[in-house]
């Protein structure tokens, strides 16, 4: 458990104890920030969110629980939201955060250490005026630090989808494949995670809640406008990707039809071949047809295949 506090008077104190965070919050002017994770000591998060922040039940369960999609529930004195952020590059799942967001403290939860969560809060340890904005600020910088991440990961995505184009278009392989299948797999994934974060985000303009000032609100509508253009650039590469996949199993199809062509030219030569033996064990006489049989036929397969080797083996366009 991480602890930030920022009383009215300013200042911040680090690792305040759990039995003040009550009176500490009776100060309309101050700001609290309970940084939980559920991974480390689930019960003492469970005991500070049902026992001392009285949060509803079910509420708390889903804050201890499997967080996999965003949504917004509105209970009135404070808010419950759960967003999803990408960290590592090797991972393309998201990962769960859940937030409790009242008028003077903002509680975060998670299994494991999300990389924007850590970011901000070395961040308003250096500089407490990230605190001096309000819980409403402070979820908002969250936001922000959250899509940030989903835009870098995007255009990491989108280059690593230019070098397997190029890879296509020149000569493509399984391992062609299995990159144009990974790349999808992650924009399949992230497309309804950041369309929901999205709407969520429109939810905390549109509705009126008590917990979120008229202030906060032209940074969420930046947030929500980032957000739109993410949603857009991820529809638009799984477009690219689902291209170069057909591509790839283009050219596959392709080499099939030629190799299988070459079959038909080299199954050809055999019967011309078993035909001659035929021929000549029936006792017709030697002659120049057996040569011009042969080296006809011989020449059709050969100039054959040259011709494919010299066009790549690739399919017509």
């Amino acid at each position: 458990m991480q602890v930030l506090f920022r009383p009215g008077t300013g200042g911040l104190i680090d690792d305040l104890p759990s039995d003040q965070f009550r009176p500490a919050l009776r100060d309309p002017r101050a700001l609290l920030w309970v940084d939980l994770d559920v991974s480390e000591d689930g019960a003492r998060a469970r005991e500070l969110l049902r026992d001392v922040f009285h949060f509803h039940p079910l509420a708390v369960e889903d804050a201890l629980g499997e967080i996999d999609h965003p949504r917004l529930n509105d209970f009135g004195e404070y808010l419950f939201l759960v967003v999803c952020a990408v960290d590592d590059e090797a991972v393309t799942d998201p990962v769960g955060l859940a937030i409790f967001l009242g008028p003077h403290y903002l509680i975060t939860c998670h299994a494991g250490m999300p990389s924007a969560v850590q970011a901000l809060l070395s961040r308003a340890r250096e500089d407490e005026r990230i605190l001096a904005g309000g819980a409403a600020r402070l979820l908002c910088d969250l936001l922000r630090d959250i899509v940030s991440g989903f835009a870098v990961r995007i255009d990491h995505i989108e280059r690593e989808l230019e070098r397997v184009e190029a890879a296509a278009l020149g000569r493509p392989s399984p391992e062609v494949m299995r990159r144009a299948a990974m790349i999808r797999r992650a924009i399949v994934r992230w497309r309804p995670v950041l369309a929901s974060q999205r709407d969520m985000v429109g939810g905390l303009i549109e509705e009126d809640h008590i917990v979120i000032p008229s202030g906060a609100l032209p940074h969420l509508r930046d947030l929500l406008a980032h957000l739109g253009e993410l949603v857009a650039g991820v529809a638009y590469l799984r477009d690219r990707v689902d291209g170069v996949m057909d591509l790839c199993l283009a050219m596959a199809v392709g080499r099939l039809a030629a190799w299988g062509s070459v079959w038909m030219v080299f199954s050809g030569v055999v019967l011309l071949s078993l035909l001659a033996a035929v021929m000549y064990a029936g006792g017709v006489p030697w002659g120049r047809w057996y040569g011009l049989l042969f080296g006809g036929t011989a020449l059709i397969g050969v100039g054959y295949i040259v011709w494919r080797t010299r066009r790549g083996w690739r399919p017509r366009r």
